[in-house]
């Protein structure tokens, strides 16, 4: 499990600077690039949640068995 916990914290670690890069560009008032990345802000927050997802399912269900198999095959039907 300890790959997808550094997926997790490699998503953290962007939210940080893609909220960083947010603050800096409101203090220039540059409100157009403001605007694009508001939809940055929102993609992160889902990139963060499914990681977070896959990791507190790792944690339920364990490494091994039938239901990572399980858990495999939905995470590979997932539409983006």
């Amino acid at each position: 499990m300890s790959e997808i916990q550094e997926v997790l914290a490699h998503e953290e670690k962007i939210t940080g600077l893609i909220h960083k890069l947010y603050e800096l560009v409101q203090k220039e008032k540059d409100h157009a690039l403001t605007e694009e990345l508001t939809w940055f802000v929102k993609e992160q927050v889902e990139e963060e949640k499914n990681a977070t997802e896959i990791v507190a399912n790792l944690r339920r269900i364990g490494e091994h068995g039938p239901a990572l198999l399980m858990l495999d095959k939905a995470l590979g039907e997932r539409k983006d």
